[in-house]
């Protein structure tokens, strides 16, 4: 977020009293009592929906060269280890859009 920080003196989460901390050490929640403009909404939504890691070219590659057991390991449960759905589509979306 851009700007100067507002710290508050109690977790706007919990209420968990802070002592000038950047984060809660009860929730983890960021310190900033500012409110959110509707730019910063966008552009942090977007960062979320087309974060890049490692997730991606693993997803890939096992889609490639085993495509039925993503699919499987996904139903079973198994989705940490692989970049979800719609964000894996419009991330090869993108790059096809690109390249």
């Amino acid at each position: 977020m851009t700007g100067k920080e507002l710290k508050t003196r109690q977790c706007l989460n919990c209420q968990q009293a802070l002592e000038g901390q950047n984060y809660c050490p009860h929730c983890g929640q960021k310190n900033d009592g500012r409110r959110i403009t509707f730019w910063q909404l966008v552009t942090e939504s977007l960062s979320n929906f087309l974060a890049f890691d490692g997730r991606f070219s693993l997803t890939l590659r096992r889609l490639v060269l085993r495509p039925g057991k993503v699919p499987l390991e996904y139903q079973q449960g198994k989705r940490m280890r692989y970049m979800p759905p719609v964000r894996l589509y419009f991330m090869c979306s993108v790059i096809m859009l690109f390249s």
